[in-house]
């Protein structure tokens, strides 16, 4: 991605963003790409590369925590609706009123409360891998895996909120992305989902080398964003979820004109929410990943059918990242949608 198309903001909060940012031809719109972890806007660069030559504009930023953007310690500054309000200062410091939004990862999840709170700032959006994700989603029944799940699918996150996990990682950190990207999916099958797994992977220092379609020269721009920066500032993302510091958030309703969903309300229990409140009526799409083992393609239906029944799914066989690994694929199934949304304003 061309580093002379990198720009900074100050967004409300006081955080300082970094972002890269390419304005759309006339009559394009323009889509932002949020990008979820271990990974940076450096994560979008086929959909980039794909897109930005037939005059769509780009968006990409750094999300907090990561590469040139901020990196606070308190997981409090990660709560997705404030992160979200700072993607939105961050379209409004280039006057971008109406952009399509896409999602991978804790991408996912922040344009998911972006789709709660400034649905009308959005033309449609498009989720990659994981689903979109209601607030207070840890309690939603959604029925199949979700249910059947439990705290053994989120062994892994037990290990990344340890205090130790930034340290022994960064000290491991070829291992540590060897796991994140692994040469198969199935590879890391069984090492992330049941505790004490990934902290066995990380501590053994194992590596089996790159994926076919993660050459060494980008593999060393993806290390290099985290020998400069750090994983400490981007592991609270997991710690504001399981600390519930998005539960003041998830727990009233928000003053917004733009809100589509009432969140659940937390006294002794979680309260029941009328299924129409949740609802995403803006245009969705969602790519789902076969060969996930932890954001599965039938756990992401699930909740697509249930909050956004209007749609449409594609489910590739890949791994975590079918942005990297069928960009191809992604690319063309990105076009046909982006090219059905009423952008006649862009």
């Amino acid at each position: 991605m061309d580093a002379s198309l990198y720009k900074t903001a100050t967004v409300s909060r006081g955080f300082t963003y970094h972002y890269y940012y390419s304005p759309a031809a006339t009559g394009k719109p323009t889509i932002l790409f949020i990008h979820g972890f271990p990974s940076s806007s450096y994560d979008w660069r086929r959909q980039v590369e794909h897109f930005r030559p037939q005059g769509y504009g780009i968006i990409v930023p750094d999300v907090l925590g990561v590469g040139g953007t901020s990196k606070p310690d308190n997981a409090d500054a990660f709560r997705f609706a404030l992160v979200a309000r700072d993607i939105i200062d961050v379209l409004d410091t280039e006057g971008l009123q109406t952009v399509i939004g896409i999602g991978h990862d804790w991408g996912s999840v922040i344009l998911s409360r972006l789709a709660n709170l400034y649905s009308a700032r959005f033309y449609g959006f498009a989720w990659l891998a994981l689903s979109y994700l209601p607030p207070a989603w840890q309690a939603a029944k959604v029925g199949g895996e979700w249910d059947e799940t439990g705290s053994e699918g989120f062994g892994y996150w037990q290990f990344l909120t340890s205090d130790d996990a930034a340290g022994l990682c960064e000290k491991n950190l070829d291992c540590f992305l060897q796991m994140a990207y692994p040469v198969t999916p199935q590879l890391v099958h069984g090492w992330q989902l049941p505790p004490g797994k990934t902290r066995e992977w990380i501590e053994g220092n194992v590596t089996h080398g790159l994926p076919a379609w993660l050459p060494k020269e980008e593999y060393d721009i993806v290390k290099n964003t985290w020998v400069r920066g750090g994983l400490k500032s981007s592991m609270n993302y997991c710690r504001a979820v399981m600390t519930g510091v998005n539960e003041q958030d998830d727990e009233s309703a928000y003053q917004h004109p733009n809100l589509f969903e009432v969140v659940l309300i937390r006294l002794s229990g979680w309260s029941e929410v009328p299924e129409e409140a949740h609802n995403i009526p803006k245009p969705t799409l969602f790519i789902a990943t076969t060969f996930d083992e932890v954001c599965t393609p039938a756990l992401g239906k699930a909740v697509m059918d249930r909050f956004a029944p209007q749609t449409q799914f594609i489910e590739l066989p890949t791994g975590h990242w079918p942005q990297l690994e069928d960009a191809a694929r992604v690319n063309q199934e990105l076009q046909k949608w982006v090219k059905s949304l009423n952008t006649a304003k862009a």
